[in-house]
């Protein structure tokens, strides 16, 4: 994982590594069903079109709201801040998006309160 010219070793990094040299892995975090399904328990079972996954990973939180089947807010301002333009956000996203396959229903630079 890179955060603008920084790269930080992670724990599925480890993990594809491992499985390369033929150990087995056993994945729970995002975007990985596994963890959805446990907070969708944990939530009481709403309805999916009921529940917002929110992040700055498109590889990761927006996949994985995606793929269980939920609504999903990209934080511009995170992981990909250094890829997408503020004045052509729209855009920027569009085209990660499909490098992904990760498509969010909205976005917003961050969020304030």
């Amino acid at each position: 994982m890179g955060i603008g010219d920084t790269l930080f070793i992670c724990p599925g990094t480890v993990a594809a590594y491992y499985e390369t040299l033929g150990g087995d892995v056993y994945y729970h975090g995002k975007p990985h069903q596994d963890v959805y399904t446990h907070m969708h328990q944990l939530l009481g079972k709403p309805d999916p079109r009921r529940i917002l996954a929110i992040g700055d990973a498109l590889e990761t939180d927006i996949l994985g709201g995606n793929r269980f089947g939920c609504d999903t807010l990209m934080l511009t301002a995170g992981i990909h801040t250094t890829e997408i333009n503020p004045d052509n956000a729209l855009a920027d996203v569009a085209r990660l998006s499909g490098q992904f396959d990760a498509h969010p229903t909205y976005i917003m630079d961050q969020i304030r309160w």
